[in-house]
Order: C-alpha cells, then sequence, then structure tokens
C-alpha cells in the first residue's frame, strides 16, 4: 500500500466523492473535501494541539522543544519526519509565547518553555 493509499484507507470519504481540484491536502490529517472543512478542522486541531502543548509545559519542570516533539507527535519519526515536528513544535511554541501563554526558562545554553500562570485558557 503507498502512502496516500494509507491516507484514503483511514478517511471517512473516498477519493471518488469529489473532485482532485475540490480537496484540501495538509499535513495534519486526511484530505478534506473542501477548503470551509479544511479550514474549520484545522482551527479545531491547532487549538487541540496548543492545549497539548501547555499541558506538556508544567512549570514545576519546564521542558525543551525537543523534549515536547514525541510528546506531540507519537508515532515514530525517521529524521526528516523529527526535524519537520520540531519545527511544527517550535512554531506552536513560538506563537503561544507571543500570546503569553508560555514562558522562557533559561537553563545555562537551553530554552525551556513552561506554562505562564493564566495559560489555562487556550485560544
Amino acid at each position: 500500500m503507498t502512502r496516500s493509499d494509507a491516507i484514503w484507507h483511514r478517511c471517512p470519504i473516498s477519493p471518488r466523492a469529489y473532485p482532485p481540484e475540490r480537496w484540501s491536502w495538509r499535513a495534519t490529517g486526511c484530505p478534506s473535501s473542501g477548503c470551509t472543512t479544511g479550514r474549520a478542522e484545522l482551527i479545531s486541531h491547532h487549538a487541540a494541539r496548543c492545549a497539548d502543548l501547555a499541558r506538556f509545559c508544567p512549570p514545576e519542570a519546564p521542558p525543551t522543544a525537543a523534549e515536547i516533539v514525541p510528546l506531540l507527535f507519537t508515532m515514530e519519526l525517521d529524521a526528516h519526519q523529527f526535524w519537520f515536528a520540531f519545527s511544527e513544535t517550535l512554531a506552536h511554541i513560538n506563537l503561544m509565547a507571543r500570546r503569553g501563554e508560555l514562558t522562557e526558562v533559561a537553563d545555562g545554553g537551553l530554552r525551556r518553555w513552561r506554562r505562564s500562570d493564566d495559560s489555562k485558557r487556550t485560544r
């Protein structure tokens, strides 16, 4: 089974349900049947990832971005996939830091991240 066959196999829609020009392809799951649905799913997925990330950054034991990757991406990753996942994790960390939901903690040469006191909320 090819990778694209495997993706379609676990999706709730058939590849023949919609013409290819109506598919929304993204890295966060199955192709969707249109941009509106895809956008709503992406926003929901993003909010869930931010909530997970906040949960993984307790004030008493702040992790590095590299330590968060296997918590967010639980599947086995090869080197290329790890660096993609690391970049995605860091992008979410940077967004949440700008929002005030995460705070950087200096630890020698490491950058650790802890949940801000009021970050139990998720946008």
